[in-house]
């Protein structure tokens, strides 16, 4: 299904026009943009819709979203507004009804024109204040703990800044809970400054890091507030050390840990289907406790297979363990330098010949990291952390 988002413009001459972003980038700016509008600065905005998810990048200025300065290159919330080099939008999925939120006030401006008159406008309401005007009131111009029990967000702590800002902080589970807050807080004109950490949103930020880093198949959960717990076939070594100091620098993150409660179960079905002889004639894969093994088999493949499994199943009573008769695939080709044009049977074992003239025996890593455990007359098996992919030859 696709993922649709939509912007609508607040303000201008486009104030309420709605433009519909698919999978794909829009472009704003004044010159060679999909969307013309002078912006400030000479800058550029460019949307993004990738794998259902919303980025905005802005060219030589800062972006704000629902209050707060915006990391670029991180994900948007589901909805709110989005303020850059002089454009305000609000964003949301299709479905949304962005017709509720406002342009925001901005408390200061360069009006300078207009200082003699607001300066003698303050001394005369001073001057009535002293001599008729009524003892001035401490009280807040809005109930804020009000506003926190009404949108059941009482875990956070909200402080008045000196500078008129509401400070508002602490942790919460969804980003999205925090949606009716800003919009009353917008409401009533009040400039806020959003500090809130949401489990969510900090699960995004330590995989995206984690994806960028190399570690694509990386699950992330939350463990509670700033901790993560972190799921991939992460070894000691340069690359990990060069995503530590990432993942020290996201705002929230007080803790994480490695953890890989199914790296055993893992390791003892890859080797039990080494050892069968059944690793270079199935797949196998796995999302958390299941395992998947596909693959044609004979018979005599099934039956040795169907044991192994009973096997298994007997060890690791919680494991969920499957297996479906497809065939399989040579899509991983792909990730290979160049196509197999051979194998060559020496004293030493069995070794591929690339196109290229590369080699590739047991023991050999893809520059993705993939590892060669099983090479046969008929296909060449990879491990790449808790799964096997089989490549049969096309030769």
């Amino acid at each position: 299904m696709e993922n649709t988002w939509k912007i609508r413009l607040l303000g201008g001459v486009l104030h309420g026009r709605e433009v519909l972003l698919s999978e794909g980038r829009l472009s704003i700016g004044e010159r060679e943009c999909d969307l013309c509008i002078p912006l400030q600065a000479a800058s550029r905005i460019e949307l993004a819709v990738v794998d259902g998810q919303l980025y905005a990048n802005a060219e030589k200025v800062s972006v704000r979203v629902n209050g707060r300065r915006h990391v670029q290159h991180h994900p948007l919330p589901s909805q709110g507004v989005l303020e850059a080099a002089g454009l305000a939008m609000a964003f949301g999925p299709q479905q949304a009804d962005l017709a509720g939120y406002c342009l925001p006030v901005r408390r200061f401006s360069s009006g300078w024109l207009l200082m003699p008159g607001m300066l003698m406008l303050i001394f005369a309401l001073i001057f009535f204040s002293m001599e008729w005007g009524p003892s001035p009131s401490t009280e807040a111009p809005v109930d804020v703990s009000a506003l926190l029990q009404q949108t059941g967000l009482t875990q956070l702590v909200a402080q008045w800044q000196q500078d008129g800002v509401l400070r508002v902080s602490g942790d919460c589970e969804s980003s999205d809970t925090l949606t009716p807050l800003w919009l009353a807080l917008q409401s009533h004109d009040i400039r806020y400054q959003d500090d809130v950490i949401c489990a969510d949103q900090l699960v995004r930020n330590v995989k995206d890091v984690l994806i960028q880093a190399g570690y694509i198949q990386a699950q992330v959960v939350s463990r509670g507030k700033g901790n993560v717990a972190i799921d991939a076939d992460i070894r000691m070594g340069e690359q990990w050390a060069a995503v530590q100091p990432l993942l020290a620098d996201i705002p929230g993150l007080r803790h994480w840990q490695i953890e890989n409660p199914y790296d055993e179960i893992g390791n003892a079905l890859i080797s039990a289907l080494i050892q069968q002889g059944l690793a270079g004639k199935v797949n196998l894969t796995e999302t958390g406790p299941r395992f998947i093994l596909s693959g044609v088999l004979n018979a005599q493949d099934k039956q040795t297979l169907t044991q192994l499994m009973q096997d298994m199943r007997s060890r690791y009573p919680t494991v969920a363990l499957s297996y479906q008769d497809v065939p399989l695939s040579n899509e991983f080709s792909r990730q290979l330098p160049a196509p197999v044009t051979g194998i060559v049977h020496s004293r030493r074992g069995e070794y591929l010949v690339l196109g290229n003239g590369d080699t590739l025996s047991i023991g050999s890593r893809l520059a993705e990291g993939s590892e060669v455990v099983a090479i046969s007359d008929s296909a060449v098996t990879f491990r790449q952390g808790r799964t096997l992919i089989t490549l049969p030859f096309n030769f």
